[in-house]
């Protein structure tokens, strides 16, 4: 059974250029693959509900795979009323579905139904895709066509949904300027960036900011990845 993927990074409540995404992958076959970050927007615009409703239908009607991450772990840490800092654009995200009909504890199931990681093959190459950064040390099973990564020590949640940080420091570690000898391909978004080589792929084009990222800037865009293309999308902000 042949199953073709698109990746799609950060979204931050952009309701337009997600839908373009989908559309997309709906024209062309494609099950998407959502590396994180749906909600909390930087930008004028912001429709969380929104996003959240085409992601739940994406998920009906095209097998969608939405991964946990360090935006959506900060909403699911609100909602269960537990001590968060309440950023500004963690705040829009709260007001965007306080005014709909969105349920807050259908809401809160489905950030916690998520899973942190997401495996599949597709040729003779292997991708393992989560927000910010897939562990090595996490075992993976021998799997036929996919395999969903629910169940993480806290160390592995805490690196797929923020990353690793440089020694001694809270700064982010740039992991794929490393050289590494790992036959799979790392995925992620979260860093404002957008890289691709042999064994790694970031794919965060800034969607939801007011630029692309703090060493570009230039218009942010939500990018695509078709995997069986080996084609990369821009889809404006």
């Amino acid at each position: 059974m042949i199953r073709n993927y698109c990746l799609i990074g950060d979204i931050h409540s952009q309701y337009q250029p997600l839908w373009k995404a989908l559309s997309y992958c709906q024209s062309n076959a494609l099950i998407p693959v959502i590396l994180g970050d749906v909600f909390d927007s930087r930008c004028d615009s912001s429709d969380s509900a929104g996003v959240y409703r085409l992601l739940l239908q994406a998920q009906k009607d095209l097998n969608a795979v939405v991964l946990r991450s360090n935006h959506q772990d900060k909403l699911e840490r609100f909602l269960k009323g537990n001590s968060v800092r309440v950023s500004p654009e963690l705040e829009r995200t709260i007001y965007d579905f306080g005014g709909s009909e969105v349920n807050s504890d259908e809401l809160l199931k489905w950030l916690e139904s998520l899973p942190y990681g997401f495996c599949f093959k597709h040729a003779d190459r292997e991708y393992r895709c989560a927000h910010a950064y897939f562990p090595s040390f996490v075992e993976v099973p021998d799997y036929p066509l996919f395999h969903f990564v629910w169940d993480l020590p806290k160390k592995a949640r805490q690196l797929a949904m923020y990353g690793p940080s440089v020694s001694n420091s809270r700064a982010r570690a740039f992991w794929w300027e490393r050289e590494s000898d790992r036959s799979w391909v790392r995925v992620a978004g979260h860093y404002h960036v957008v890289h691709t080589d042999e064994r790694n792929m970031v794919l965060d084009g800034g969607c939801g900011g007011n630029e692309r990222s703090w060493n570009n800037p230039t218009d942010p865009v939500l990018v695509l990845y078709d995997v069986a293309k080996g084609e990369m999308l821009e889809i404006a902000v």
